[in-house]
């Protein structure tokens, strides 16, 4: 999804809820997401069937959007999970402001974007503690955890991978 141009359309986000979904905000412009492949939904079926409610935490599959105040933008991620109530931004109904974790399935026309806008993004949510970026193949995992000193990136193919809250996804069985 590029920057909005200097004559880009604008419309509300009243208007951009009536939309036929899926679309993300970008100030006030709505870009249109494209499909997916069998594999990137298999994936986010595999990863919603481990991501139950835990403790006051719970798990919100795509169509939730992100907002990010500070930059006035929408995101569409494949997973998000919350701590506590979700919380919506002020004039964005619909629209949560306080996911705990966020997971995108990488594919190849969005894997730039999700490393850098979205990362940027996302780490500007002081709810945030972690970013996680799944693989379609191989059972790998790119992780962005906010640290004390600010955020820490690693790497995991296989196994369990222990995200905040105690989360644990079988990077295998996705």
């Amino acid at each position: 999804m590029a920057n909005p141009g200097p004559h880009a359309p604008t419309i509300s986000w009243q208007e951009f809820l009536a939309l036929e979904w899926p679309h993300e905000w970008a100030q006030g412009v709505a870009y249109a997401m494209g499909a997916t492949t069998p594999r990137h939904a298999q994936v986010c079926a595999r990863l919603a069937q481990q991501l139950p409610a835990k403790g006051d935490c719970s798990a919100y599959a795509a169509g939730l959007v992100v907002y990010v105040a500070e930059l006035d933008r929408g995101f569409l991620p494949d997973m998000v999970v919350i701590c506590g109530p979700a919380e919506e931004a002020p004039g964005k109904r619909g629209a949560v402001t306080n996911p705990g974790i966020v997971f995108e399935v990488l594919s190849d026309g969005t894997q730039r974007f999700d490393r850098t806008t979205k990362l940027d993004a996302y780490q500007r949510l002081s709810s945030l503690q972690a970013y996680v970026l799944l693989h379609q193949e191989g059972a790998k995992a790119e992780v962005f955890r906010r640290g004390e000193t600010g955020w820490v990136s690693g790497e995991q193919i296989g196994g369990v991978l222990t995200l905040p809250q105690d989360i644990r996804i079988d990077l295998d069985a996705l």
